[in-house]
């Protein structure tokens, strides 16, 4: 019975010595990485019409959303890159921030292209306003609110510099700090004690007053965003009570904010803090949350916490650049971007 194993072993044995390779694996079995989220793609560069990169909604992640159209930058030595700004990776409610990229080209089958690929960096073309509610009905809570949005601040621009950050501070009115990327202007602008100003009615300062101007503060950082210029834009908005007050009657309702955001694409994400009086419209806070999320903390340490995810939430915003040289082709070449995303808001 052992005869037919040793006949075996031997018969092995010699194709191995003959020089006899084992069976060649698939050299496209393994083409794939790992990856959540796909954009497939087209390149073609033309004499007539320059360099393209034509985007196949059909074969890409519906998470990604590209609203611009790419830019040719000219980097020299006979390289390119299309720029695509202020690019999303979001899905409903779902935000989603960039861990990496790969880049393949189609051949006999896909291969890893390292001298022509995608990358992706935060937007240099990214503004957020904070729309800040410092009412009387805050109390002592008042300075953790400032302490926390002092941090978004700082967060926002230690993670990307180049992002543009304007203030709306609310209660009889408002006041703004316009756009920059100076922390230190923006946290001593929270941390002062706002005076409002107009000719027709006098000055009095905004901390401490009872009312609540919030659809008409709103509209302040709409008018905002759709004045910069910039690809990416988001709102915060954090009040702790109803809208109570309004110089302009247009907006004594919601209806009017919510018309502007759907059509200017601004992503807006709500805080309603019932930590002090449990008077929040959390229905009215819900439609608003247009673009973005809604969420309503109970206690100081849960605002903390909403407040770090909105605020990554509402920058996660990207620049993307397919970088290749500037060789003229005759026919398109495929390419597939493959990223890695991970969950920061839902």
């Amino acid at each position: 019975m052992k005869y037919p194993m040793i006949v075996s072993c031997l018969f092995l044995t010699m194709m191995a010595f003959s020089g006899c390779d084992p069976e060649p694996t698939d050299p496209c079995e393994n083409d794939t990485p790992d990856h959540d989220t796909k954009l497939s793609a087209k390149y073609l560069n033309t004499s007539s019409a320059g360099p393209t990169l034509t985007i196949d909604p059909t074969a890409s992640s519906s998470k990604i959303n590209i609203a611009n159209v790419p830019t040719i930058v000219p980097l020299g030595n006979g390289r390119i890159d299309l720029l695509y700004s202020g690019v999303t990776f979001k899905e409903g409610k779902t935000v989603y921030v960039v861990d990496n990229v790969v880049s393949q080209r189609k051949a006999d089958c896909w291969i890893v292209d390292v001298e022509n690929e995608m990358r992706f960096s935060l937007s240099k073309s990214l503004d957020i306003v904070l729309v800040l509610d410092v009412s009387s009905s805050l109390g002592n809570n008042i300075s953790a609110v400032k302490s926390n949005a002092k941090k978004m601040v700082t967060d926002i621009l230690n993670s990307n510099p180049d992002a543009r950050i304007a203030i709306v501070k609310f209660s009889r009115g408002s006041v703004v700090q316009g756009f920059t990327s100076i922390a230190s202007t923006l946290n001593q602008f929270i941390d002062n004690n706002s005076i409002f100003n107009d000719p027709s009615i006098g000055s009095y300062q905004l901390e401490g007053r009872s009312e609540t101007a919030l659809y008409e503060s709103i509209n302040d950082a709409i008018v905002l965003l759709n004045n910069s210029g910039a690809d990416g834009t988001g709102i915060l908005t954090f009040t702790d009570g109803v809208s109570n007050f309004q110089f302009d009657p247009q907006f004594q309702d919601e209806l009017e904010i919510i018309d502007s955001l759907n059509a200017s694409g601004i992503s807006h994400y709500t805080i309603g803090f019932e930590g002090n009086q449990n008077s929040v419209d959390e229905s009215v806070l819900e439609r608003l949350a247009v673009n973005g999320n809604f969420s309503f903390p109970k206690d100081l340490t849960e605002l903390e916490e909403v407040f770090t995810r909105f605020s990554n939430s509402v920058a996660a915003v990207y620049d993307l650049y397919y970088n290749t040289n500037d060789a003229l082709l005759e026919n398109p070449v495929e390419y597939r971007f493959l990223f890695n995303t991970t969950i920061v808001s839902e």
